[in-house]
């Protein structure tokens, strides 16, 4: 008898617990952070000295209630060979406070500005968003930590160069098309004294052939 009784006692406790913390869990607002171009599937193959950008939406998904956002960056398992992306090599600031309203957005921009000196190799880092708090939440309450990530992979390509020494390749195309040039205007000029010499031609022609017909009259 005093087992069954404590058995109802605790199945009755562990439905309250569940109970209670499925209402906890259900009131929790909801949020998202939404990549506006993910075609690239977050690796990005870029050569030193390039630009690369990816902009982010973080809404609010509760229609009543505000909530307040951490937005944060983080270091992640790398794998052989692969980098940190430095952090001199993005604008990112981190927040650790972002409030929004009820249904509002905000944009988040991740630029990277690769240096022209970068080593090549892929180069990793986490960008992460965290629930912090929200309007009417019970301070004695527990809070679902919920988060959400992505991650970047910059693949940093090698340059191929021919070096060559005391050798200006701009300068010798540039003088190989001021010779191209030289060529036709030499051409139009020759083009131009044929075309005279034969107009000249003709008209003395048809002067001795008037010559001839005057002295036969």
């Amino acid at each position: 008898m005093i087992q069954k009784n404590l058995k109802s006692k605790i199945i009755f406790l562990l439905a309250v617990l569940f109970v209670l913390s499925s209402s906890v869990y259900a009131g929790t607002p909801k949020f998202n952070f939404l990549s506006q171009d993910s075609s690239s599937g977050y690796v990005y193959k870029a050569n030193p000295g390039d630009e690369v950008a990816n902009d982010f939406i973080l809404a609010n998904l509760d229609s009543e209630r505000s909530i307040t956002m951490s937005l944060y960056t983080s270091e992640i398992f790398l794998e052989d060979d692969q980098k940190v992306l430095p952090e001199d090599w993005w604008n990112f600031k981190p927040s650790e406070r972002i409030k929004l309203d009820p249904g509002e957005q905000e944009d988040v921009s991740f630029v990277v500005n690769i240096p022209r000196d970068a080593e090549p190799g892929e180069y990793k880092l986490g960008l992460r968003t965290k629930l912090v708090d929200y309007e009417g939440r019970n301070r004695g309450a527990v809070t679902m930590s919920t988060a959400i990530g992505h991650v970047f992979i910059v693949d940093v390509l090698p340059i191929e160069t021919v070096e060559s020494e005391g050798v200006d390749y701009e300068e010798d195309v540039a003088k190989a098309y001021n010779l191209k040039d030289s060529y036709r205007y030499i051409l139009d000029g020759v083009f131009l004294i044929l075309v005279i010499l034969l107009i000249w031609r003709v008209y003395t022609l048809e002067k001795i052939v008037k010559g001839k017909k005057k002295r036969k009259k």
